[in-house]
Formats: C-alpha cells, structure tokens, sequence
C-alpha cells in the first residue's frame, strides 16, 4: 500500500524508550530473528537504498510485557525526507472496529446461557510477509548491525487494515464454509456465540481446525470456551445472568484513579486525558456515565501543552463524586438492556408541568402532583427554565417508579424540545438541570443495582472516636504495610486479585461489602480454576490461598480459615493433595552454583571491559559481594523503588583497615529487622571483597558532585537503584561472553556457589551456617555435590576394612 518505493537512502536515530533499556532491544531483536519475522544482522546495509526508522519500546503499562516497535513515521518534521506512514493512504487504510453491542445484540437474541467461544492469534502481525520490493523501506539499526523486518511492523499504518483483511477471510470461511453461525473479531480476536442447546464443543473444534488448516497459530493460552462468562474486548459477557461487566481489576484501578483525582487540587492536561481514557472505557458498560464528563472534556480544551496545569473545578468533582460512586457500589455491573425503547404509553406513565401551578405524574394507577417545592422560589424566574420544570417531574417519577423499570429504554415523550434535546444527549450548560440529570442516572443506577446481591460482612466493632484519628489510623495503615515482607506481599496480593478476578468472571458481586464471598466450597472451586484455566502449580496454588487468607485477617472478616481446628477444611485440604499427587513432584529449572573458579571468570571478563567502565566496575562488586556474604539477591538489589529503610546504602559499608562490614537492615531470615552485619576480609587473591569495595565507593566519590551516604550502595550509570531485573540480565549476558548456559543461573546462585564452594574447601558445617546466617540445616540443599566428588566418596567405600 505504499505509493513509491524509491526513497533515498536515510538512516534515523533510534528512540529514547529503546536506548535507554539496550538489554530488552537485544533479547527482543534475538527472538524475532529466532522465529523469522526479522532479517539479520548484516554488518554492512544489505541494500543498495534503504530506510533506517527509529526503534522504540512499548511496555505494557500493566502488564509489562514488552514489545518492538517501528517509528514509521520518522522522520518528523523534515521537508526533505518523507516517512513511510506518509506514502501510504489514511482513507485507504481507515477501519471499522467490532463493538460489544455486537455481541450483546446476539445473546439477547440466542438467550439465557447461550455459549461463548474465544480464540486469539499469536504473534498475530508477524503472520503475514511483507512484500520482497518493499523489505529495503522496513530496516532498523542496532550496536552498528543492520536488520529488516519482512513480516508486518508494528507502526506501519496499513498493518491493522492488511491483518484485518487475513481475519475477515477466517470469518467468512467459518460463517460460509464452516456454518458457525455468529462470529465476531476484532483483528486477532475472536469471538463465536451458540445457541444454548446446541454444541458448542463442535463450534470450538470446527474453528481450531480452520486454524490449523490455514498453517495459522493460535495462543493456546488465551484460547477459552465454550463458557456462559467470558472477557471479551476487556468486558465480561455473561450470558447466565444476562449482564455484562467491567473485569475488577479495571474497575479497582479506575476508582483508585479517580480517588487520586479527588484528593488534588490540579493535575495536567496528560494527567485529566488519560482520566477520560479510563472513564471512555468504562462507558462501554456505564453507558449513563457518558452524562458526566461533559465538565472534564470542556476543561481539557482549557490549556494546549500536555504538560500544563488544569484546576479542578467544583463541577468536575461533582462528576467524579459520581463516578467513583457508581464504580464502588455498582460495581461496573450493566444489565443487558431491552433493545426496544418502551413507550410511557405501553407502561401508563404519564408527567406534566405548568410554571404558574406545579408538577405531576401518573403510573399504572399510582400518581403524584405538588405545587413547586419553597427552596425553588418563584419558577417564574427566568432562571428556571421550561426545560427545567419539564425535566423535573420525570426526574420525580424516576424515584418514586424507577425500580419497576429495570432494564428497560424508557421513550418519555415532552412538549419541550429543549428538555429532549437534554435528556437524550445527557448533558446541558446549566448547573441547575445538570443537577437533576445526575439525580435521574443517579436512580437509574440504583435500579440496576437493586437487581444484584451480595455478601460479605467485616466484622469490626472500631468506635468512631478511633477511627475519626487521623494520626493513630495511618499509623495502623503503615503497619500492616510492614507485617510482610515485600515480596511476601506482591505475592499475596496476586493470589487474592486471582481470587476476586475469578468471583467477578463467574458473576459473583459483593457490592457495598468490604469483602468478596467465600466459603469452603468456593476455594474448591477456586483451586480447581487454578489448576485447569490458570495452571498453576500446587506450591504457587498454596501460596494464593494463604494470601486470601491474610487479607480476610486484615479486613476482619468472617472467613473459613482456622488453623485452631484441625478437622478445619478437610476437602479443600483433600483437593489440594490431589493436585499435588496429579502433578507430581515439581521439578524446578536447575539453579546451577556460581563457584568461586566461575566467579572469577566473571570480574576477568568485566576487567576486559564488557558494558561501561563504571558498570563493569558495580557489577564486579556486586558479584564479588554477594558471593563472599552468601547473599539473597533481593539483599543487594532493589525490585521496584530504592527504600532507604530496607535496602543498602553506602552509609550501611563500613570500611575498616584490613576488613569491610556490610550491615544488612533486613533479610529473609531477620524479619523483625534487628540487622545484621557481615564481615568482608582483606585477601592476598585478586578475587577480593574488601578490595572491589574500597575501588567501587573511590570511584563513587570521583564521579558523583553530589554524593550522599543515604544514596544506593549499588547503581546504575544513570544513577538509579540497581534493579534486580537489570542485575540477571547483565550476569546473564557476561556468563554469555564466558561460555556458560545463562539460563541455568540466576541470583540465588551465588549463595549457592559460595556454599558449593565452601564444601568443597572442607569447611565445617557450623561454619558455612554461620556464614550463610542459617537457623537451620536448610543449606545442605544449596550445597552442590560434583561427580567427582561422588566418585572419590565410592572409591573411598572400597578401602573400608570389615569390622
């Protein structure tokens, strides 16, 4: 689809996103050129003219998985040189993208339990070549190396309408040739609807061999069905109570965004617009929250650079008021709607009003009528608008007969062509009507939420007198926050939002409660979904149910758990042996021992010089450190933010004449936090700890004006924390240059060499415990035994004389 092919030759620099994190462009640049989808490397441009775009990397901003992506429109601004996006048509490459309307329209239509199937392409662009003349306009540049792409980029602006042509020829041969009836996609999803009777295993076989047919690959993981709920385009459709959903992750992450908003006087414009964002999405299922964000749009307009200060008006948080109440007590539940409006004539309903007498209304026999209430003064005043007076006895009406109208489109017929002009856009100028438009989706709401039930009651009995104190309740707060460890705690907390993920996804609300159900029966089920859909090991299964565990502790609920009672949870005890005895005995991957002789390969290669001189220097540190205090890797490295309460600064080095100490705050084996410190000694060997420290804080000094004692002991060139994600990717990498398999090691492995090697010198158990800082004989499990080692033991066995 691109115009003219004969570009000059042009090579842009690489984006920021990509330069700043070269280990990730690497390991993705590797595994596209593992699987084919990229050309390369040459070391000299493989064509006479060619394009070199600007690389960048997209991380996903909740999952974090990252991805390759091709600028192709660089390069911006230039008169002179066009970008590949330019020399392709927008018309041309203009789509039309599947609603959920679609889909709800067909299960309205099919009925209760109709069966759901989804299938999801993987690796979906890369499926499909790019055509051989145009390869030379699709090349990237990396550490010196050339490389093309030959599968469709990300970033080119014909990939979506080319991909999305390949998906509808598999909906066509599916509805044509296949006869499945009610096929939906969105470009690599895709999503089959039967009726309830029917069997949808066939739908679900027909479509895998389509599939397989065309030599095109699915993500068995993301393929799910036949089901009565199901996430489809991030909603949940359930066809058993005929509702759809916001997952609760997105609804969680969504109010606490809004209550972040609430708490602030201002943010920016890139702030207020991703808040829009959130809410758009959400409007997909809060389809009355389209009424209540008429006051943020309008001041987003107010300012033109992202970065610019907006303050937020009293409307605007009004509006958010609303929002965060709709998502906390309605919980993002959207009953599946008549698709028919009813008339007020089929249901008897009936308002009227006059300015100079009142209002009033008439339902199925019931009615009510009342002169205009004394706080609204003279409804003659021009304030008070027609519009107004004829919204207000609707809105009056909404209250007293709303719950009898529950997923009904209500069609009000008025005289007043001001008040349906308002009602059916949802908004108006005027503060005064816009208060009783939030009144009326207000009730609305509630009418809908009157429908669901719930459970889960905290039984807390805290006096008002308490809880009122500011000071005493975020201290309370600051302690529970310090009751785990940090990745005690992010472990938890994925095991209950696994938990309240699957109650959401299978229809279970819990709305106005501190917590979800939960029973035995339902952690039968729960561990079950574990071990089918998520396949989960029984340690990582085990692991969720304790953290579910400790947040019913936390929030004082009533809860199955009690390890008082030993006949407590027998089959849910009973179910979780037997995913054990299905699985086995896990064998997990080799965590092969960095020895003092591999450690040594180590510092030689990073002397050689392997990323910068500073780099090469922490890292030879690091690794030196770590080995001689037989440390944890989460000892010396951060895993998200540096905590100068927790993790290592300089001021926790003591370097002394002959000796250094390393004061550790906290460690797995010190969870009260008493410290401890480990002594690092002075040796004639150039593998040495107290001299890598004493070179690695010199250098410190020399390069940072700044210099503080509170800093990170261990950082990075750019001066932040060392991360533990960037620590194994950069040990992986040397191991790499000194021809070892780096995927068999990783940071516990040098707690495991320097015990490996500890053993093999004969030193004596108490010893090596004392050293590791062990409280138990658990370190005979980090000691590796060698072949010769095993060898001599049974040669010695022979020398034995009887007795």
């Amino acid at each position: 689809m691109i115009k003219c092919t004969d570009l000059p030759t042009l090579e842009c620099k690489n984006n920021f996103s990509a330069r700043s994190q070269p280990l990730s462009v690497r390991e993705l640049i590797n595994k596209e050129c593992e699987k084919g989808f990229l050309s390369g490397p040459y070391k000299i441009p493989p064509f006479n003219y060619y394009r070199v775009s600007p690389l960048g990397l997209a991380v996903g901003k909740y999952s974090g998985k990252k991805r390759l992506i091709l600028d192709l429109s660089a390069p911006h601004d230039d008169d002179d040189n066009c970008s590949i996006n330019d020399l392709i048509s927008k018309e041309d490459c203009s789509m039309t993208y599947v609603r959920i309307d679609d889909a709800i329209k067909v299960i309205r239509k099919l009925g209760r339990f109709s069966l759901c199937s989804k299938f999801d392409i993987e690796a979906a662009f890369k499926q499909l070549g790019i055509r051989k003349d145009q390869w030379h306009l699709f090349c990237i540049k990396w550490c010196k190396e050339y490389f093309f792409f030959n599968r469709l980029a990300f970033g080119c602006r014909s990939s979506p309408i080319i991909f999305d042509n390949l998906s509808r020829a598999i909906c066509w041969i599916a509805t044509n040739i296949y006869k499945i009836e009610y096929i939906f996609h969105l470009l690599d999803d895709f999503l089959t609807i039967d009726k309830p009777d029917s069997c949808a295993e066939r739908t679900m076989a027909l479509m895998t061999t389509l599939f397989k047919r065309l030599n095109i690959p699915l993500a068995k993981h993301k393929v799910v069905g036949p089901c009565t709920v199901i996430e489809y385009l991030g909603i949940i459709l359930d066809t058993e109570k005929m509702e759809t959903r916001l997952p609760l992750d997105k609804t969680s992450r969504i109010s606490e965004f809004i209550k972040k908003f609430l708490n602030r006087q201002s943010c920016t414009k890139r702030e207020l617009l991703q808040l829009l964002g959130h809410l758009n999405f959400a409007m997909r299922v809060i389809i009355p929250g389209r009424s209540f964000v008429s006051y943020l749009i309008s001041l987003s307009t107010t300012v033109k650079d992202l970065k610019d200060k907006i303050y937020l008006t009293d409307e605007c948080r009004t509006d958010l008021r609303f929002w965060y109440s709709f998502l906390v007590n309605w919980n993002g539940i959207n009953m599946f709607y008549d698709s028919d409006y009813t008339s007020v004539r089929d249901i008897e309903l009936y308002t009227d009003a006059a300015s100079t007498i009142g209002y009033g209304g008439y339902f199925k026999g019931k009615w009510f009528c009342s002169p205009w209430p004394d706080d609204l003064n003279s409804p003659c005043e021009k304030k008070f608008s027609m519009a107004f007076l004829e919204l207000y006895p609707i809105v009056v009406a909404a209250i007293l007969w709303g719950h009898s109208w529950t997923t009904k489109r209500i069609l009000f017929r008025c005289d007043n062509e001001a008040t349906v002009h308002i009602v059916n856009k949802g908004r108006s100028r005027c503060l005064l009507i816009m208060k009783l438009m939030r009144t009326l989706t207000l009730y609305a709401s509630r009418a809908v939420q009157d429908t669901c039930t719930f459970s889960g009651q905290s039984t807390s009995q805290v006096p008002a007198s308490l809880t009122s104190n500011v000071a005493l309740k975020s201290t309370v707060s600051d302690l529970w926050r310090h009751v785990l460890s940090t990745r005690t705690s992010q472990t938890y907390k994925v095991g209950y939002r696994a938990y309240t993920a699957f109650l959401a996804n299978n229809g279970v609300v819990w709305l106005g409660k501190p917590m979800p159900p939960i029973s035995e029966d339902i952690l039968i089920y729960f561990v079950a979904h574990c071990y089918k859909n998520l396949r989960l090991l029984h340690t990582t299964i085990k692991l969720y149910l304790c953290g579910i565990r400790f947040y019913y502790i936390q929030s004082n609920c009533d809860h199955p758990f009690d390890y008082t009672n030993e006949s407590t949870l027998l089959r849910l005890n009973m179910i979780m042996r037997a995913v054990k005895r299905i699985q086995g005995e896990h064998n997990s991957k080799p965590r092969l021992p960095i020895t003092f002789q591999v450690l040594g390969r180590i510092c030689n290669s990073l002397r050689a010089g392997v990323f910068s001189t500073f780099t090469d220097c922490m890292l030879e540190t690091a690794c030196t450190v770590a080995f001689f205090g037989f440390l944890r890797c989460g000892e010396f490295t951060v895993s998200k933010h540096f905590d100068s309460t927790v993790n290592l600064s300089v001021t926790d080095v003591e370097i002394l004449d002959s000796y250094a100490i390393l004061h550790l705050k906290t460690s797995k084996t010190d969870p009260f936090r008493k410290g401890v410190s480990i002594q690092l000694h002075k040796s004639d060997h150039t593998i040495c700890p107290f001299s890598a420290v004493q070179k690695y804080i010199a250098i410190r000094k020399g390069r940072e004006a700044s210099f503080c004692f509170s800093d990170p002991l261990f950082v990075k060139e750019n001066g932040n924390a060392l991360d533990r994600d960037f620590f194994i990717r950069s040990l992986r990498h040397v191991l790499d240059i000194c021809g070892y398999n780096s995927s068999l090691y990783n940071g516990h492995s040098f707690r495991i060499g320097a015990s490996t090697s500890a053993g093999s010198v004969n030193i004596q158990d108490h010893l090596i415990k004392t050293l590791g800082r062990w409280t138990s004989d658990s370190y005979c499990r980090y000691i590796r035994i060698s072949n010769d080692t095993i060898r001599k033991a049974q040669k010695s066995l022979t020398l034995s004389k009887n007795t």
